[in-house]
Formats: structure tokens, sequence, C-alpha cells
């Protein structure tokens, strides 16, 4: 078995080895690319394959925050954004890419490193709790639980938005609220307004969903004000978010509107899936009615020695 670092060949085959690792998930060559070589602040010294008669039997994406988001660049954190390994060769492979990846990352001087919550490069928010070996593994190399997310899975095929939504769209308009897709010469006033109340990590977002053409954004205004905003197809193309409204304009069910109108887009868009991804927000997701999954991870965390 040879360690080397990732190279852009090598990409196909790691999609496929992830796939069979990790079989309650799914990762596509485009998921791959983003979160590497798409991701501003990739560096290739800081990915582990681990390879076999030419073929990977494991991988290790660690990554530091050093050019993006500005706001959140530190020194001091690393993450694994991905951890998988040929099934059969666990025992054997597992502790090698994990020590190669902790050793580079103890060179740099970074204390803590958290698997596998990168934002806006992320595969997943953590590592799924039905992965009780990976779990297990981390846990005995002296990683311990600091949050929690879950995903959830919406069947799109049946979706249809209620009577009550529209009775919900209704009553705000006559109420002096628009919600609608905002053009392209509103992009600067919407991600900074994003920015402002929310963060980088949801202006990063909302800048990626405005790659698409219309941009995959919804905006509820009053009068010349913003009061909220929704996502989708930003990261990935069947994901929904993120979304916020303004803390005072809580509670009137603009929410709710943003949320619905979104995934009706997408449903006409021709998806079948839509996964509302990273989340803690169990009960405001809950009212979706088709919902077909729910998945529960562990966002882990260990201090390192430098």
């Amino acid at each position: 078995m040879q360690i080397t670092n990732l190279r852009e060949d090598l990409i196909r085959p790691l999609v496929r080895l992830t796939n069979k690792a990790l079989p309650y998930d799914s990762v596509t060559k485009w998921s791959f690319m983003r979160c590497t070589f798409l991701d501003p602040n990739f560096d290739p010294s800081l990915t582990f394959v681990a390879m076999e008669d030419d073929l990977p039997v494991g991988v290790a994406l660690g990554s530091m925050r050093s050019k993006e988001l500005k706001e959140m660049i530190s020194t001091d954190h690393g993450w694994i954004k991905l951890f998988a390994v040929d099934p059969g060769r666990a025992a054997e492979v597992a502790p090698e890419l994990l020590s190669a990846l902790e050793t580079e990352m103890s060179k740099r001087g970074v204390a803590e490193v958290r698997v596998s919550d990168f934002a806006g490069w992320h595969f997943f928010p953590g590592i799924q709790f039905k992965y009780s070996n990976l779990i297990r593994f981390f846990t005995d190399h002296g990683y311990n639980k600091v949050s929690e997310a879950v995903d959830y899975v919406i069947d799109l095929s049946e979706f249809v938005e209620s009577d009550l939504i529209e009775s919900w769209r209704e009553s705000i308009r006559s109420q002096g609220y628009e919600v609608k897709t905002p053009s392209r010469d509103e992009m600067e006033s919407v991600v900074s307004w994003v920015m402002d109340t929310f963060g980088p990590a949801w202006k990063h977002e909302t800048l990626q969903a405005f790659r698409h053409d219309p941009p995959s954004v919804f905006i509820a205004k009053k009068g010349d004000k913003i009061v909220g905003f929704s996502v989708y197809s930003a990261l990935e193309l069947d994901w929904f978010g993120p979304i916020g409204v303004a803390e005072d304009e809580r509670h009137n069910k603009i929410g709710t509107i943003l949320l619905y109108q979104c995934l009706k887009e997408m449903k006409l868009e021709g998806l079948k899936t839509a996964v509302i991804p990273w989340t803690s927000h169990l009960f405001f997701y809950a009212n979706v009615p088709t919902i077909r999954k729910i998945k529960y991870y562990w966002i882990l965390s260990k201090k390192i020695t430098r």
C-alpha cells in the first residue's frame, strides 16, 4: 500500500470508493470537484489517498480555511471533509490515513480537528449515525461529539402545495409583502442583506445561487425592505437552503411561504428529491408532508498536539 496526495485523475475511482464505503449517502463527481479542486482553500498536501494495485482503497480529505470565507479564516482549526475506506481494508488503511492527516495538520499548528462541518465546501455536516463503525473508529482515536445535525430528504414526486399555503401567500400580499425572484441587478443588495443578517456562510451560498439564470433565490420584501430570503440548488442541485427571515418578521408565515416556493420550483424543474441539509430546525421543516427520510449526523472534534 502506498499513500499519495489527491490528483484529478483519481476523482472517478474515489467517487466509486466513497459510495461503496458510505452506502447510505451518494457522492457525485461534481460533489468531489466542488469540495476539492473548486474550493479556494484546497491544498493537495492535506489530502491522502491509499493506493493498492493502482486503485484507491481509502481517502482522507483534509482542509484548512486559508482563503475563504475571509471572515472565518483560521490557522488553529483543521477539518476532515471526507474519510472513506474500502470496508475490507478498514483495519489496516484507516489508522494510516488518519495518522498521516493529523501529523500534517499538527506540523501546521492546528490545535483542533473537526469532522466534517466545513461550511461552503462540505460533503456532509458530519458522520451519519448509521456508520457506527466509523464513529467508533474516530471516538477510539480521541474524537468527541461536539454537535449534531440532520438532513431531511423530501419526495418531490408527491409534493403538492396545499390551498393553505396559497391562502397565507394571499394574506401577506394583502399586508404589503411581496415574494419574488430577485433580478441580477438586485444581487448586491440581496447578498449584502444576507451577510449583515446571517453571516458569511449563507452569503457564500446565496452568491452561488446567483450563478443560475434565473437565480435560484427568492426574497420577501415589504416596500423597499428585504425581510426574508430562501435559496435552492446553490451548492448541489437537489439541496434546499439556506433560508432566513428577519427576526422582527418571524411567526407570520413568511418562512413557510419561502420554503414552499422553493420546493415547488425544484419540482417544476424536474427534481424528484430535495434535500434540506445540515439543519437543527426540526419543527419548522417537519410541516413538509412528503418527508421520506431523516439523516442524523454527529459532528466530531479532537484537540491535537502542536
